[in-house]
């Protein structure tokens, strides 16, 4: 069957340029050109509301004994936890293969520094004790 000439193909490229949506909350920290930054130093972040486990136990903070709300960091293949009390260690029982699976997805977000990245999504302490 062919389509009529005033229909548009259905859009399959899912890297096709697409306009923004106007409902999204306006992006304030845009993606710079890639050969701008060092790939070394780059990490990747996802907030996680909920409880995390490795291998079936509960994750908490040594610090303030938060169960939920965290930030994952994947630096260098090594994945770090933030709390909102600005707690951070490494967690040697989750994989990269875990914070992919947490739906991390494409950056979206940059930040020029670690300690801007944390400030703007609350985990510098400032939060300490608030849970979303």
């Amino acid at each position: 069957m062919q389509r009529p000439d005033h229909e548009p193909e259905p859009d399959t490229d899912p890297f096709a340029w697409r306009p923004p949506d106007p409902d999204a909350p306006p992006n304030l920290h845009p993606m710079p050109d890639p050969c701008t930054y060092d790939h070394d130093e780059l990490a990747r972040c996802t907030e996680h509301p909920d409880e995390l486990r490795a291998r079936g136990i509960p994750i908490r903070c040594a610090s303030c004994s938060a169960r939920r709300d965290w930030l994952v960091i994947l630096h260098r293949g090594t994945v770090w936890i933030r709390c909102r009390c600005a707690h951070q260690w490494h967690e040697p029982e989750l994989t990269v293969d875990e914070f992919d699976e947490l739906g991390a997805g494409p950056p979206d977000r940059y930040w020029p520094s670690f300690d801007e990245a944390v400030a703007s999504m609350g985990f510098d302490g400032t939060l300490r004790g608030t849970y979303f």
